[in-house]
């Protein structure tokens, strides 16, 4: 019995010693290190990885669009009227109000039965002549050219009339009162001294030698030749002055011979606004005399 007693012990002393091997309360040891690379976010980085739009030298600044989503408020989109006053105008299309239209030496002067020219027995300062017809230069050296290029189309234009002086006119109004009988039937197809274009040297009559039977009539209109004059006339600074349908506007019948010219741009202008000069240069309407 005391032998067991004295085993017995002998086990509980060994026990106690060997839980007494290590200090009590230390750590376990760490796991080893991951073989795998850390991420960014894991290396302390949390910045996002930059974008295409964030390389352009433009993002190297804050800008307002940046600093408004970091405070959570909305980026106010451009007003309309700054963008509208961002953007060019375009070039703008020449006014009425650019044509000097009562000036007679104007190339752009409207000369009709409600105006007349100032002064009323004006006459060019200078005349050239084509075909033995008398024209201001600007329009005779255009109507060469005009001339030219009919040709070239096989249309052989003559030069009927051109500029008439106010005593002329004098001469040509009387002569058609006297064939209809009355001044009220000759203004409907002659102008009265002071009113006609004639007299700014500007305007010219032609004719198509083909057809000599329509030269002043309102046949010439139906000609090759008068068809091709009303397409390109104004190609060379002209335009049909009185043309078909604008009686009450241009106070005269349709007259497809007769041509004035205005330059290129204006003539151009005039062509692009229906034909009508009073019209697109924004005129009163001139059907008769005033008194």
């Amino acid at each position: 019995m005391p032998r067991m007693r004295t085993t017995t012990a002998a086990l509980v002393l060994a026990v106690l010693l060997a839980g007494c091997s290590g200090p009590e309360g230390a750590p376990a040891p760490s796991s080893p290190p991951s073989s795998r690379p850390a991420s960014p976010s894991a290396a302390g980085d949390s910045s996002p990885a930059p974008s295409p739009e964030s390389s352009s030298p433009a993002t190297t600044a804050p800008s307002a669009a940046a600093s408004s989503r970091s405070s959570g408020s909305p980026t106010p989109a451009p007003s309309s009227s700054a963008a509208q006053r961002s953007e060019p105008s375009g070039p703008s299309e020449p006014s009425p109000a650019a044509r000097d239209v009562d000036s007679a030496d104007s190339p752009t002067v409207v000369v009709n039965k409600a105006r007349p020219l100032d002064p009323v027995d004006y006459a060019p300062g200078s005349l050239e002549s084509v075909d033995g017809v008398p024209l201001r230069p600007e329009a005779a050296a255009a109507l060469e050219d005009l001339r030219a290029e009919a040709a070239a189309a096989g249309h052989h234009l003559t030069v009927l009339s051109g500029y008439r002086s106010y005593g002329r006119q004098q001469q040509v109004y009387a002569g058609w009162v006297s064939h209809h009988g009355s001044a009220e039937a000759a203004d409907r197809i002659s102008a009265r001294p002071g009113h006609s274009e004639h007299q700014t040297g500007l305007a010219v009559d032609l004719g198509d030698a083909a057809t000599p039977d329509c030269d002043l009539d309102a046949c010439f209109g139906t000609t090759p030749a008068g068809r091709w004059v009303a397409v390109h006339a104004h190609e060379h600074g002209f335009v049909v002055r009185y043309p078909e349908g604008a009686e009450q506007v241009t106070g005269f019948s349709a007259e497809p011979w007769h041509l004035r010219w205005l330059g290129a741009d204006a003539a151009a202008q005039v062509h692009a606004g229906g034909g009508v000069v009073e019209t697109v240069f924004g005129l009163p309407d001139a059907p008769g005399y005033r008194g």
